[in-house]
């Protein structure tokens, strides 16, 4: 979504319009913040999946889920109390049901069944 709204800004060069309305609304003076701001969310998409090394390389929910030799948490019989997981909630609030789906009905059923991913996409 960032993605392509900086894309979108692009296309429409809003860079111009923003040096436009300045003039008259110094709010416009702050485009480049915005498009810093916007830079930074952008940043935060890992790269690719958790078993592949996307996102962060210390992150402890891999490696532990690496260290016991599992396919993900969803494979955990601690998965529910797992302190490790609980900062994740606070983002993702349907991880619990999320890694439950795939514990039980596999990766298939997970992606036709699915919640929304984070907690602003209501």
């Amino acid at each position: 979504m960032a993605r392509t709204l900086k894309s979108e800004l692009a296309v429409n060069h809003l860079e111009k319009y923003a040096q436009i309305r300045e003039q008259k609304q110094e709010v416009f003076k702050d485009y480049n913040q915005f498009l810093d701001v916007l830079n930074a969310i952008i940043n935060l998409e890992c790269s690719g999946s958790c078993r592949k090394g996307g996102c962060n390389e210390n992150c402890e929910v891999r490696s532990c889920a690496t260290s016991r030799e599992l396919v993900g948490c969803w494979a955990c019989d601690e998965m529910e109390q797992c302190e490790k997981l609980s900062h994740l909630k606070k983002h993702h609030p349907n991880l619990d049901f999320h890694l439950n789906i795939i514990a039980t009905e596999g990766l298939v059923a997970f992606h036709n069944k699915r919640k929304s991913h984070y907690a602003w996409n209501k």
